[in-house]
């Protein structure tokens, strides 16, 4: 019970929600355009064994494939850089708990 200066009672309470933790990130937003700050594409998260990260464009041609964290997309393909837009994803990871996860998302490429 919490007393205030005039000598009254009263009393707060908070609920909070704590959610798991997620190993896996992918940014929402990236900026290939040379600045040094988010140029490239990366899967991050602890303990990956082993990936597989496609994007595709709108059009649902893969622009890029990586089975590496280290190798990211620097939003080219075939050498050409892509348009600012959205982009899908699909991710299957490994962990080095045994856990799969499958991740479907997007990310949005600005220039």
């Amino acid at each position: 019970e919490i007393v205030n200066e005039g000598d009254c009672p009263d009393a707060a309470s908070l609920n909070v929600c704590i959610l798991p933790p997620t190993p896996i990130f992918i940014p929402d937003v990236f900026s290939p355009n040379n600045d040094g700050n988010n140029d490239i594409l990366y899967v991050r998260g602890a303990g990956i064994d082993g990936m597989n990260f496609t994007v595709f464009d709108r059009w649902g041609e893969q622009v890029f494939t990586s089975t590496h964290p280290d190798f990211g997309w620097d939003g080219r393909f075939r050498g050409k850089p892509m348009p600012s837009g959205v982009y899908v994803y699909y991710l299957t990871i490994s962990l080095n708990t045994g856990a799969r996860e499958v991740i479907k998302g997007d990310v949005t490429l600005v220039r």
